[in-house]
């Protein structure tokens, strides 16, 4: 086991730089939106809908701008991981496809499937057959992150300037102000932070060789639940389970019995202004779980509504790089996605 308190250690068990890479989340995001923001690339006027199209680290980017939009888009936004869009998808349909790498199928296909609805998709990608089949209508970030998910800030970041090019959810400094909390939510989490002071760290320690469960408080954070249980999936290559309240406290709370204990953790995103209800429920659900003997932690960051967001997320692929680290793994390669790929192939 590496200690994590040891910086080199830590950095010589990652030499694809995914910490590093993961620590200019705040920069990546005020670069994108600048890029997505100056692209000037056509779309609808008026569209009726928004259709965000995307699979895996791209789609995380899809889920982010969606809840920071739920309360103030005045049409439709959804998000599809999918090789197809819906029949109601036509010519005044903004469809956005989102693919770090412009290389992935199924975000190819439903391109295609939206250019056959008479739809005209914008992209958003570092490049690949994807980006240069869109033309005029591809905004292209850095092509410089070691894996799509190391790329979130810029995805986000571009595509929250796109969406305010085209007049969704209306002007928009939430990136600039989002960047600025994101950047002391980061400094905390990076090699150099004692665990004592690293919640990251504390996190990776405490997971040991349980499967975590994490748990959104609200639906709008269900995002940062459904990255951290991809980060694990990914980085720390261990199984792993997310889900959110109120829906998890009508049938998932029945399954945390004493009998679990040793083998699972809950680890309860906390969203910073919870009141009322929401904290209410938060607060019993946990407390069913520490009276069934179920290890869990809870997880807090400054801010609000994008940066607390993306800061949970932070902590999350933080946490599960260093979980990888500590036993030994390199958290960069995806050995199991490529033979699936190429099964498909």
């Amino acid at each position: 086991m590496i200690p994590l308190d040891d910086e080199a250690a830590l950095r010589a068990g990652d030499p694809s730089g995914l910490l590093d890479a993961f620590a200019t989340l705040p920069r990546q995001l005020r670069e994108g939106y600048a890029v997505g923001l100056e692209a000037a690339v056509p779309s609808p006027a008026d569209p009726r809908a928004v259709v965000l199209c995307g699979v895996g680290g791209s789609a995380a980017a899809a889920d982010v701008v969606e809840a920071a939009l739920a309360e103030r888009a005045d049409r439709p936004v959804v998000v599809l991981r999918d090789d197809r869009v819906p029949t109601w998808v036509d010519d005044r349909t903004l469809v956005v496809c989102l693919s770090y790498s412009g290389t992935t199928a199924e975000t190819i296909a439903a391109a295609e499937d939206a250019s056959r609805r008479r739809a005209t998709p914008i992209v958003v990608a570092s490049g690949g057959p994807l980006a240069r089949e869109a033309g005029e209508r591809a905004v292209l970030v850095p092509p410089s992150a070691p894996a799509p998910r190391a790329a979130l800030g810029w995805l986000t970041g571009a595509l929250l300037g796109v969406l305010e090019a085209a007049g969704i959810g209306g002007p928009d400094g939430r990136a600039a102000v989002a960047s600025e909390e994101l950047e002391r939510t980061v400094s905390a989490l990076t090699p150099g932070v004692p665990m004592a002071e690293n919640a990251a760290k504390r996190v990776a320690d405490r997971l040991g060789d349980r499967v975590p469960v994490v748990w959104a408080p609200v639906p709008n954070l269900l995002p940062a639940a459904l990255r951290w249980k991809a980060a694990f999936n990914e980085n720390a290559e261990i199984p792993a389970f997310a889900s959110f309240l109120p829906e998890l406290a009508h049938h998932e709370v029945v399954g945390w019995t004493k009998q679990w204990s040793d083998r699972f953790a809950v680890v309860g995103l906390r969203a910073p202004d919870e009141e009322g209800p929401a904290g209410d429920r938060t607060r019993a659900a946990l407390d069913l779980i520490a009276e069934a003997g179920i290890e869990h932690e809870e997880i807090h960051v400054g801010g609000r509504d994008l940066a607390a967001l993306l800061g949970l997320i932070a902590v999350g692929d933080f946490a599960s790089t260093y979980h990888a680290l500590m036993r030994g793994i390199d958290p960069a390669p995806i050995e199991a996605i490529r033979r699936l790929k190429d099964r498909l192939r």
